[in-house]
């Protein structure tokens, strides 16, 4: 079981509720966590979140998912699958499937 998602009505990674999905943390710049937090509307968490804060990658388009790793070899990059899905800095979450009001 991993990280629970701190999205409203999620219930990813709960141990029989959900699926098990990647998960990731909230930016660390205060600017762009807090408008994570309103964007997923827990501006309750703007004091009290932690490094356990996270958001399933349910919540994030796609695109914006980095699934490969890039290695350099003597021949050039070569593009692999990564071990673990990346963000790029100016992702944030958009999909709430289950809010149709959103």
């Amino acid at each position: 079981m991993g990280r629970t998602c701190c999205v409203p009505d999620c219930r990813s990674n709960y141990s029989s509720n959900g699926p098990c999905v990647s998960t990731f943390r909230l930016p660390q710049n205060e600017a762009r966590r807090n408008e994570w937090l309103k964007l997923i509307w827990r501006e309750d968490l703007i004091d009290y979140f932690s490094k356990h804060t996270v958001v399933c990658v349910q919540h994030i388009a796609p695109q914006h998912v980095i699934t490969m790793d890039q290695i350099r070899t003597k021949d050039g990059l070569v593009n692999i699958p990564g071990k673990i899905p990346k963000l790029p800095k100016d992702a944030f979450p958009s999909i709430f499937p289950a809010w149709p009001f959103h």
